[in-house]
């Protein structure tokens, strides 16, 4: 335990001294937010902000590759399966600690799954809704420990897809803050909770990290509300990775030498939803004339200069069930009139279009739809927003009918997008989508045993989904970032996440 409280006392002293300390402790790498995240604290984060941070914080049992397909060793070096599927067992990892000095053992690991996933266990968290307990409600029997580096997971269904790719967090911080755990996170990653104030969040390295210490000193996550500023601290040596490059910004990055740009096909989903429990919007036929009415590849081509491509359906190409077959040509402004005249708005229509005005590319999108919707009878609004956060409160107050907003997450499974976004009553459904044959067919699909079958129920919920049109699917992005060419060592995955947590990323002299 001294010796863990010594490492970290180093490490923040190295951090904590700035630009000024010499040597190695100049190595922090300034990575680029848009806004705060919400929290720390693994069981409640569903944004990307508060992913990326905890990204070097936290590890869970089951990684997964870069492709983000297959699963690999994590905090769990091996695991096995009964015949029947409902029986796991791991073998963790030998050695490792949580940043607090608690050992990661079986007895952590069955803490960090109950309080995800069973309510009534100690820690367990609903507020705000606990995302993934949400997702997998109800799905472990039982979590035994075996002996000290033994873990046994009993399933009430076949069904292991997302559960064990919980990040964990130290039980004696879980008990030292308990809600408020997110204020001082605390997991057994490659670098550890240093400081947070309004406008970054320092990390420093984890010098006892289990896989070896990290190259960095330390990182520091800097919170920049626009994009032309964070490109001109990116350019001025302020920021060493952008995430996400708007378009308008693409020339002058690529026309200075101290930066370079790496592009990444994403496993994500943007969106025009539709509020389908609000007027007009509860009526299919009008939700299908707006699907009609906006010419998604050309707002795509031409708004987001080659970074996206468009959307047919749920899925983006990479997922499992992704079907290339739902590709149609839907833009059809006659059909569009026909369809609006049958729901008996012949006359027109006048509706509100909520959007994060934050990115510029959305800004330019929301025209390009309102021009697209004008010419056919239907008036929008524009309702512009300044963050997620207040998007998301717009859109469940009902001040909007249609928005727009995206879906990212790390996984390839495609329950992890379907059951979300269209489930009755899933917490990420924006748009109240509530159909009971596509709620059967997710729920056959989770407790199907065979692959097959699985994909076969999802394939099937997909084309209910489309045909139902709760949203029109606009692109896939493909994703830019931006680089600082002082940096080595940085590969990512497709959610722009480095794949090792940053543990060889390095920083040389520009």
């Amino acid at each position: 335990m001294r010796r863990v409280v010594r490492q970290l006392a180093l490490s923040l002293a190295l951090l904590l001294a700035g630009p000024g300390a010499a040597g190695a402790a100049e190595k922090v790498f300034a990575f680029h937010l848009t806004g705060p995240p919400d929290t720390l604290d693994p069981a409640k984060c569903n944004n990307v902000r508060c992913q990326r941070v905890m990204w070097p914080l936290f590890e869970p049992l089951i990684n997964l590759s870069k492709d983000l397909r297959v699963p690999v060793p994590g905090l769990a070096e091996h695991w096995q399966a009964s015949a029947d599927g409902l029986t796991w067992t791991f073998r963790l990892r030998r050695g490792v600690a949580f940043h607090d000095g608690a050992p990661f053992d079986a007895v952590a690991a069955k803490l960090n799954l109950e309080r995800n996933f069973l309510p009534g266990a100690r820690f367990y968290t609903a507020r705000p809704p606990n995302v993934r307990e949400k997702l997998l409600a109800g799905l472990i029997q039982e979590v035994r420990v075996q002996d000290t580096h033994t873990l046994v997971v009993t399933l009430k269904a076949p069904k292991v897809n997302l559960l064990f790719f919980v990040p964990m967090v130290s039980p004696d911080a879980l008990a030292r803050w308990g809600e408020r755990v997110g204020e001082s996170p605390v997991g057994t990653g490659p670098f550890r909770f240093a400081r947070r104030t309004a406008d970054e969040i320092r990390l420093a390295a984890n010098l006892a990290y289990w896989g070896g210490r990290p190259r960095l000193d330390g990182l520091v996550f800097r919170i920049v509300p626009t994009s032309e500023r964070a490109t001109q601290d990116l350019l001025a040596g302020r920021l060493d990775f952008l995430p996400e490059v708007e378009p308008n910004h693409l020339e002058r990055i690529i026309a200075s030498p101290s930066a370079r740009l790496i592009r990444t096909p994403t496993l994500s989903l943007y969106y025009l939803g539709f509020r389908t429990d609000l007027r007009p919007f509860d009526d299919r036929r009008v939700r299908a004339a707006v699907r009609r009415a906006v010419d998604v590849e050309r707002a795509v081509l031409f708004t987001g200069r080659g970074m996206g491509v468009p959307a047919w359906g749920p899925l983006p190409p990479g997922v499992d069930g992704h079907d290339p077959e739902l590709r149609r040509a839907w833009h059809d402004p006659a059909a569009a009139r026909e369809l609006l005249a049958a729901a008996g708005h012949d006359r027109g229509l006048r509706v509100t279009l909520a959007f994060n005005a934050g990115w510029g590319f959305f800004a330019e999108l929301a025209h390009a739809i309102r021009a697209d919707l004008a010419r056919v009878g239907v008036t929008v609004e524009l309702l512009p927003l300044s963050t997620y956060q207040e998007l998301v409160r717009a859109v469940r107050e009902g001040r909007a009918e249609l928005f727009m907003y995206n879906w990212l997450i790390p996984s390839a499974d495609p329950e992890a997008w379907l059951v979300p976004l269209f489930r009755t009553g899933s917490v990420d459904n924006l748009t109240r989508y509530s159909s009971p044959a596509v709620d059967r067919l997710l729920e056959e699909a989770r407790l199907a045993n065979d692959a097959e079958q699985r994909l076969a129920r999802y394939r099937a919920a997909q084309r209910a989904i489309v045909e139902d049109a709760p949203m029109v699917f606009l692109f896939h992005e493909v994703r830019v970032s931006a680089v600082r060419t002082r940096v080595v060592g940085l590969d990512l995955n497709p959610q722009s996440y480095p794949v090792d947590r940053f543990v060889t990323v390095d920083l040389q002299g520009d």
